[in-house]
Order: C-alpha cells, then sequence, then structure tokens
C-alpha cells in the first residue's frame, strides 16, 4: 500500500460501482426464481410498522454494529435502500457509518490503543496505513472514504492510532463518505423494485434507471475531482 495520495487507485472506486449495477441485474435474475419480491414487500411492511424514524434508527444501529465487529455492512446500507428508499436509506447509512466511525476511533485511540498498535507493528500494510494517516491527516481520511482500497471498519480502528485529530477526522470521513452511501442506498432501491418489476408488480421506470446511473456517475466524478485536489495540494507541499 502507498502511503502517498499521488498512488491513490482510481479503479477501486469504479469496480465498487461496477459491483453495485451487477448486483441490480443479478437481482433481477433471481426475482425470475426466487420469490425476492415477497421478502422486500414483507420487510417494507415491517418498516411502515415500526414507522420511518425507528426503522432508520434501526438499520443505522445495525450498519454501526456490524462495522465495529469487522462485518462489512454493504448489506444493511443496501437493505436500507430497499426498505426505506434512497433518501432515508442514505440517512440510515450515514448515522451508522459516522457513529461507528467516531466509535472505532474512540476505542483505539483511548482503551486498547497499546495492544492493537503492538498488533499493528506486526502487521506492515496497518503500519503502513498508521503512518500515511498521520503524514496526511484528513486528506488521506478523505482519500480512503472516497477509494475505499481498504475496509471501513479497519480505516476506522487504525486512525485512532494514527496522529490525525478526531474533529477533522469526522469531518472528512462524515463528508467523503457521502457519496458512496447514495450510491448503496440508491443500489439497494433500485434492486428492491426491479425484484418487484420482475414479479409483475410495478414496473421499474426509466426515471428510475437514469437515477442510479446519475448516482453511480457523480460518484465517479466526485472522486475523481477530490483526487485532483490532493494530488495537487500534495505537489505543493
Amino acid at each position: 500500500m502507498s502511503t502517498s495520495p499521488l498512488r491513490l487507485r482510481r479503479r477501486a472506486l469504479r469496480r465498487q460501482v461496477l459491483l453495485l449495477l451487477a448486483a441490480v441485474v443479478a437481482v433481477a435474475g433471481l426475482a425470475k426464481v426466487a420469490p425476492v419480491y415477497a421478502v422486500v414487500e414483507a420487510l417494507r411492511g415491517l418498516a411502515e410498522g415500526v414507522g420511518p424514524a425507528r426503522a432508520t434508527l434501526v438499520l443505522a444501529a445495525g450498519y454501526a454494529a456490524a462495522e465495529l465487529v469487522l462485518i462489512p455492512g454493504s448489506l444493511i446500507a443496501l437493505l436500507a435502500g430497499a426498505i426505506l428508499g434512497p433518501a432515508l436509506g442514505s440517512v440510515a447509512v450515514w448515522v451508522g457509518a459516522c457513529t461507528s466511525a467516531s466509535v472505532a476511533f474512540g476505542v483505539t485511540r483511548h482503551l486498547t490503543g497499546p495492544q492493537i498498535a503492538a498488533l499493528a507493528e506486526r502487521a506492515p500494510r496497518i503500519g503502513r496505513l498508521r503512518r500515511a494517516l498521520s503524514n496526511h491527516g484528513w486528506r488521506w481520511v478523505a482519500a480512503l472514504r472516497l477509494f475505499p482500497v481498504v475496509p471501513f471498519a479497519v480505516q476506522n480502528y487504525v486512525a485512532g492510532l494514527s496522529g490525525v485529530g478526531f474533529g477533522p477526522y469526522l469531518a472528512a470521513s462524515a463528508i467523503a463518505m457521502i457519496p458512496g452511501v447514495i450510491l448503496y442506498s440508491w443500489a439497494g432501491h433500485t434492486g428492491a423494485e426491479v425484484a418487484l418489476a420482475a414479479a409483475g408488480e410495478d414496473p421499474l421506470t426509466p426515471q428510475e434507471w437514469g437515477g442510479l446511473l446519475i448516482v453511480a456517475a457523480l460518484t465517479v466524478w466526485v472522486g475523481r475531482l477530490v483526487r485532483r485536489r490532493l494530488v495537487r495540494r500534495q505537489r505543493a507541499v
């Protein structure tokens, strides 16, 4: 792993977008042979029963808990979009991601830092990530959120071992995670609508397909824009 933003690989973000689009197509195929639509309708009914606010909090808590125990929250992010829609789903995932990022940072910074630091010294990649965060601060945090070449949960815990301050870390995380959060939620929503359409329920509209493609394109564009600015700042140092 490089310790310079100059060498961030744009392919990581492109791969993420392509995988999400492939997942939507896979759901369409699966819906032909399995009652995916029934699961979607049941989950949406459950969310309506408890209310949107409570359902949002439950999914946010589930996302945070999963990431804290090193379980990727991607599935929960997709479920949030499928159940709550792209707007509330994005809110749930964003709140959960910010919560897990804050708690994991605090755990390693104030509670288990020495033990994990010793482990990091025996893991070269973790050690390089720690030094990169210490050297580049919030810029590297933002870059990692936009270019997920390292698992989200690992980023959170290692950041607590680095020299980056909590305020800049959380601010960079909260802002830089927004494109990915929206992309996952919209992909989950579109996948759910594809399942319903494949079952003969409400057909997926061109606007919904277009919305997913626009969000994906904007995510890639924002990633490129931020990367170019990081490169310019790094060259100016």
